[in-house]
């Protein structure tokens, strides 16, 4: 790879392989990054020539990454997910709704920390919306008579109380 200083690289460049890969066309990639086919081809011609090698190649209609794409996409991934998380960071709270944090406890967890390990969470993600779900099922109504018939059914009274379903288990 050729020397370079970065700050005459053009890092959109970096949008455009991965849509590459991930496409697997420059048709499609331009319709992903809302840009034309031949600009597209452009930065692909000056990929090719940052990095000396083809990095796609033409089979059928499509494009197959080279040995050398395949070997630079996660690199480049990680640093494109990386400045979308910075991005992230900076923006307004009110743009953040897309994301949620979901706590899933069991009910009894739920009455006893559910309420702090909420407000723990909001301390560290302010901005994102977060919620306590309940993490087992709902159980089944219980039918003293089918348990009977099938001979599920203790000599004692079932147990049942805060957090745990009614059952007639031992």
């Amino acid at each position: 790879m050729n020397p370079i200083n970065i700050s005459a690289m053009d890092l959109n460049l970096l949008k455009v392989f991965e849509a590459l890969y991930e496409e697997g066309g420059a048709s499609r990639a331009a319709v992903r990054l809302g840009l034309t086919q031949s600009s597209v081809s452009a930065a692909l011609a000056r990929l090719r020539a940052l990095y000396e090698d083809p990095l796609f190649l033409r089979r059928g209609r499509g494009l197959a990454p080279s040995p050398r794409a395949d070997e630079l996409k996660p690199i480049l991934s990680e640093a494109l997910d990386r400045c979308r998380q910075s991005l992230l960071l900076a923006a307004d709270p009110g743009e953040r709704v897309k994301r949620m944090i979901a706590i899933g406890l069991s009910d009894d967890f739920e009455m006893a920390i559910g309420r702090a390990v909420v407000r723990a969470v909001g301390q560290r993600n302010r901005g994102i919306p977060r919620s306590c779900r309940c993490a087992t099922p709902s159980p089944p109504v219980w039918n003293p008579s089918s348990a009977l018939i099938r001979n599920r059914c203790p000599a004692r009274p079932a147990r049942s109380g805060p957090g745990r379903p009614r059952t007639c288990g031992p």
